[in-house]
């Protein structure tokens, strides 16, 4: 690969699967690198695999349209649908609320999509390997940045990178022309030095004027709290295979959700019953793992012989324990200082194909958002942290199908880097919205889009740097238009 033309992309989760499909037809040479033995981050190796009522980019559709004998469809309740001869795609991409009443009128039915991970893995493997211009190096993980230019206009660019191979303990150097960090750690954005050029990264709750006055109306908090994250989840199975043993004393709330795969295996999302702080995970993903799954057995004797109406169509007595996510399925951690901020303000505004052209170059939108703010906090030690004091009821009566400005991808002080995962430029109530699988894969489409701009020199002006790229080209390049134009045909 000539290395002033490559793409490197630190992280193989639902960004990097947007930036690939963005790529993989033109021509550009990518190179993935991730931790994990596969590719397919957090919904497909911690289990979480159900694309729920949200925008996608545009090449989901044909992915489930390939795939349509091997995903089952999920209603509101998470409760898999048997007869789907009536159900459309468009129906998986927003929530019920923001739909036109004709359509409900017209037996519309808000609809999530399931698959089994290693199905997917396996699809987005022949799709994004068949042409050769992108190749992935797995069980390898970001050490640091190895070297840095900062040229006569004070712009800096990351030149060179260093990776491990976790199986060798073998170091590489990695030069590029892009880098894009896709990694839900933003690991790259942490190795840049915070002083220089404004780069910097947040956690936890923002102090209401953060990002200036008024943004996040419904948060009083006037100090940041970094310890309230959104908790971690981790995924089990269970299946009717045998009895289960004997099982530990049962101690978790009686809830979570359940879901089966067109294999019948069911999966359990523990959702933030476990009662693990979100902050758990920073200190070591291995450590909050290897307690979660000694909890689990609790879990599942809780909710196996508890009478949660939500498992009535369950026979869970018959069913046993069968197996645990191989990772964590962690909904927040750092996040970007970038050139735009999401806030909550953003959130109230309603996407349309004019307004996603209006601003500035930074201002234009790349991205559609409609989920709730959903906070998953678990904080056992500290109830003066504040945490109540954000009003997700008020926030999501007034939550509107939004947009995300392009300047969200852009961090702070790096003119050949963009950030296309949940750690991007969103303030902690934007990023308890715009975290699923489909809003990450959007930030990635985006981003594969302009790098493929980056590299073509595609600039308003010739400066090369992520902030020149013209956006409307972008948006062109995206098909953006059709996608909004689609949403808000149905709205």
């Amino acid at each position: 690969m000539e290395k002033n033309d490559l793409i490197v992309v630190i992280g193989a989760g639902a960004g990097a699967i947007g930036v690939a499909y963005a790529l993989k037809d033109l021509g550009k040479h990518v190179l993935i690198i991730d931790e994990q033995p596969y590719i397919g981050g957090t919904h497909v190796n911690a289990w979480v695999n159900v694309h729920a009522a949200t925008p996608a980019p545009p090449f989901l559709e044909k992915v489930v349209e390939d795939m349509m004998d091997k995903i089952v469809y999920l209603d509101v309740g998470y409760q898999n649908i048997k007869d789907a001869s009536k159900l459309d795609y468009k129906m998986s991409l927003l929530h019920e609320k923001f739909v036109n009443p004709k359509y409900i009128d017209c037996n519309w039915q808000e609809i999530s999509i399931g698959f089994n991970p290693n199905d997917m893995r396996e699809k987005y493997m022949k799709d994004l390997t068949a042409n050769g211009n992108i190749s992935m190096k797995f069980n390898t993980r970001f050490k640091r940045i190895e070297k840095e230019f900062v040229d006569s206009l004070g712009r800096k660019y990351i030149q060179k990178i260093v990776v491990e191979n976790l199986l060798t303990k073998i170091e590489e150097i990695i030069e590029a022309a892009v880098f894009l960090d896709c990694s839900g750690d933003s690991v790259l954005i942490r190795a840049v030095d915070g002083n220089t050029l404004g780069t910097d990264y947040f956690l936890g709750i923002d102090r209401k004027n953060k990002f200036g006055n008024g943004t996040e109306p419904n948060n009083l908090n006037d100090t940041d709290v970094e310890t309230a994250l959104n908790c971690p989840t981790l995924m089990y199975a269970v299946d009717y295979s045998c009895e289960d043993r004997m099982l530990p004393e049962a101690k978790y709330t009686d809830n979570g959700l359940l879901y089966e795969d067109v294999y019948n295996n069911i999966y359990v999302n523990t959702i933030s019953y476990l009662w693990v702080e979100g902050a758990d995970a920073l200190k070591s993903k291995e450590w909050t793992y290897n307690y979660m799954c000694g909890e689990l057995p609790r879990h599942w004797n809780t909710i196996k012989n508890g009478s949660n109406e939500r498992f009535a169509n369950w026979d869970l007595k018959a069913m046993r324990f069968a197996g645990v996510a191989p990772m964590l399925g962690v909904r927040e951690t750092y996040r970007t200082f970038c050139e735009r901020m999401l806030t909550e303000s953003d959130l109230y505004i309603r996407i349309s194909t004019t307004n996603m052209v209006e601003g500035d170059n930074l201002n234009k939108k790349i991205a559609v958002g409609n989920h709730s703010v959903d906070i998953h906090y678990v904080v056992k030690d500290s109830p003066k942290s504040g945490v109540q004091n954000i009003d997700t009821q008020k926030i999501n009566a007034d939550l509107r199908p939004y947009g995300v400005p392009y300047g969200c991808l852009i961090p702070k002080g790096l003119s050949n880097v963009l950030v296309a995962s949940r750690g991007a430029g969103l303030s902690h109530i934007a990023a308890a919205s715009f975290r699923l699988n489909k809003d990450i894969m959007q930030l990635g489409w985006a981003a594969g889009k302009a790098a493929s701009l980056y590299i073509d020199n595609e600039f308003k002006g010739g400066t090369k740097d992520f902030r020149f790229i013209d956006v409307d080209l972008l948006q062109e390049k995206m098909d953006f238009y059709k996608s909004v134009n689609l949403l808000e045909s149905i709205m």
